[in-house]
């Protein structure tokens, strides 16, 4: 122990990014239910050892999803059936949002930023990345496998995997 700095040791900011492969459908072995979800949430932002190091700590949401690219993707990988929908999807970063404002935790909303790049959405309306709207384009470039995402950066590149 000597030879690591307390600096080393001590964590002083975390980020809690989870929800995206829970927000499959309740079939799908990746599933976790929405409440579960939830509390699971909350159990890693107060969990003891990480609550002993005092860290900044930043919850961010499940992006939204494209309903039309996870089934292709699916498809070639020999998944049949729906795995995801871009509704349940939403189901889940609200109750990230949730879980931030119950913990006083800053939360990013990566689903709303998503949709803003994608040409906003208003309740009650479709969403985009559902099979009830054509294929959102500007969605599609920022979800290579309808769920994965990668930063805008690296379309000049051809660094998608």
């Amino acid at each position: 122990m000597t030879l690591f700095s307390r600096h080393f040791l001590t964590i002083e900011d975390q980020t809690v990014f989870f929800g995206a492969n829970d927000a499959t459908l309740p079939d799908n072995r990746q599933h976790v239910p929405l409440d579960q979800y939830s509390e699971t949430l909350k159990r890693i932002i107060n969990h003891p050892l990480l609550v002993a190091h005092n860290p900044k700590i930043l919850l961010i949401t499940p992006p939204p999803i494209c309903e039309y690219r996870t089934q292709e993707h699916d498809l070639e990988r020999g998944i049949v059936g729906v795995q995801r929908l871009a509704a349940n999807t939403k189901r889940y970063a609200d109750a990230a949002l949730e879980v931030g404002k119950a913990l006083g935790i800053p939360t990013v909303n990566l689903w709303e930023a998503f949709m803003q790049y994608a040409g906003g959405w208003e309740e009650g309306n479709p969403l985009p990345g559902s099979k009830e709207l054509p294929e959102n384009e500007k969605l599609g470039e920022l979800l290579r496998d309808g769920k994965g995402f990668y930063p805008m950066t690296w379309q000049n590149n051809d660094a998608r995997g």
